[in-house]
């Protein structure tokens, strides 16, 4: 993850296989980079609620023995580290250790067989009680399969004596999934009888000749790293337990690659809507902290507030916080006052709209007109061209009409007539307010469906996974399809890339 390196463009896609069993709940494990750069994780846990983090990295030192990074950080034997691992700890969460990385050599280079090799890993994971193992492995460390080979039969090895431990491999990618030597490693672990808990992609450095943003100026990378995802998916999903997903945050090694905020939050949303991403991270903690990580002036810790916001609301989570009541007035065709509470319990904010202007019967106000200089959040709605919109998450000079597709930043919410402001206020997590009645004017309620988005393939022909498409991200056949960029006969055509190929509307 640091430097440069480079990845194939394309990437062979399997048949589509089902998941063995249902991912686990997401968690959020930024990577952290042990540097002495005095980057605090109890102080970003406190800033974002990010509660896990992955370690990086143990390579070897001058004498083929395990340290983190080498020689330049600390010792293994002397528990470096082993302060902040138990700050983490302390508060629920967990770390995982990451072997490998860009730089440095990775301890199976140096290793003379697959029973010392598990020995050196377990070393390092006995130490500090790790339950979780990562191995980060690119560049020509991908390349020599004898040495995937008996990394695979090491692993296997360490499962044999510890068999809760859990393995994850953090592999590069195209836009459309795992490059070859990628699969190989995961057909490797298979081979030796290496569970793989987890593939974690890195969504980043590209380097291919794709767009890297729309005709509106906004970045697609985004959009990249689901394609990623989901070609990951099928290509080795019976495999694995679960995928993760890991972008590079802001400006990457490739500058013509930058993660937004506006990214993060499209991939945050995007993961709540299938059962296989396990895990969500970032390279890396310590640059978020600082702020200003994608060169536009991003405020400190962003990434990790929206990363952690998607995964400590979605699954059970860790804790759980009190009953927030929420109260509701219905409408008759006479003022009436009408309490109702109900208890839920919930780890998100409720959001309460209450309009305080009345329209006509059959109309629905138009809230404030959209502002391309305002910052909107999550939950802020806006109108435009006789249409509300309400924001998925942050959005800048983000037009709501033109950002209105599926996983994009705004959702409109059906047409509109007259004005009339609406009053957003978000219930406490943690308190339960008391009950309140509340006098209404008369107004019919008007509820608008949003009607389901529909594509349909070039020259009005069928959806089937390769067929022509003309519109970048449109999704077709209920979300089982997406309109994507593909490497064919040396140039990029768009396609539909459909999970499971079988897929076809």
């Amino acid at each position: 993850m640091i430097g440069l390196f480079a990845i194939l463009a394309a990437s062979l896609l399997a048949s589509a296989l089902p998941l063995q069993k249902r991912a686990s709940a997401l968690t959020f494990a930024p990577y952290n980079y042990l540097q002495n750069d005095g980057f605090d994780p109890v102080a970003y846990h406190a800033a974002t609620g990010a509660t896990d983090f992955t370690l990086a990295f143990v390579t070897a030192d001058s004498n083929n023995q395990p340290y983190w990074n080498g020689d330049s950080v600390g010792d293994i034997q002397t528990k470096f580290y082993a302060d902040k691992i138990a700050a983490i700890r302390a508060w629920g969460g967990d770390v995982r250790i990451s072997f490998g990385g860009a730089a440095g050599t990775e301890l199976a280079l140096v290793a003379k067989d697959a029973a010392s090799l598990a020995d050196t890993y377990l070393s390092v994971i006995n130490a500090y009680g790790f339950t979780y193992a990562d191995f980060d492995i690119e560049g020509s460390t991908l390349d020599n399969t004898a040495v995937v080979d008996m990394r695979n039969q090491a692993i296997a090895i360490m499962q044999s004596k510890l068999p809760n431990l859990k393995i994850s491999y953090t592999l590069p990618v195209s836009t459309n999934g795992l490059v070859s030597t990628g699969i190989y490693v995961i057909t490797s672990a298979q081979k030796y009888g290496a569970r793989i808990d987890c593939v974690n992609i890195m969504t980043m450095d590209y380097y291919q000749s794709v767009p890297y943003v729309d005709a509106n100026g906004n970045s697609l990378m985004g959009q990249y790293a689901i394609s990623a995802a989901q070609g990951t998916y099928s290509q080795i999903g019976s495999q694995v337990g679960s995928i993760g997903i890991t972008p590079m945050i802001g400006i990457n090694d490739d500058v013509k690659e930058v993660f937004t905020l506006a990214d993060a939050a499209q991939v945050a949303a995007w993961v709540k809507t299938v059962n296989y991403v396990s895990l969500l991270s970032f390279w890396v903690a310590s640059a978020d902290a600082q702020g200003n990580v994608d060169g536009k002036g991003s405020a400190k810790n962003a990434y990790g507030k929206i990363f952690a916001d998607a995964a400590n609301s979605s699954g059970t989570p860790k804790t759980t916080t009190s009953a927030v009541v929420v109260k509701t007035t219905t409408t008759s065709t006479t003022t009436t006052t009408t309490t109702t509470t109900a208890a839920v319990k919930t780890t998100t904010a409720v959001i309460v709209q209450t309009t305080t202007t009345s329209a006509s019967s059959g109309q629905t106000p138009c809230v404030a007109p959209y502002d391309a200089t305002k910052t909107y959040l999550k939950g802020d709605q806006a109108s435009e061209g006789g249409f509300n919109y309400v924001a998925n998450w942050y959005a800048l000079n983000n037009d709501p009409a033109a950002n209105s597709a599926p996983y994009s930043q705004w959702t409109n919410l059906g047409a509109c007539g007259g004005t009339g402001p609406v009053v957003t206020t978000a219930a406490p997590k943690t308190t339960t307010a008391a009950v309140r009645q509340t006098t209404t004017a008369a107004a019919p309620k008007t509820t608008t469906a949003v009607a389901p988005i529909t594509t349909t393939a070039a020259a009005g022909g069928k959806i089937s996974n390769g067929a022509s498409c003309t519109i970048y991200g449109a999704w077709g056949c209920s979300n089982a399809c997406i309109c994507n960029y593909v490497a064919a006969n040396g140039a990029n055509v768009l396609q539909w890339q459909c999970t499971p190929t079988s897929a076809s509307c």
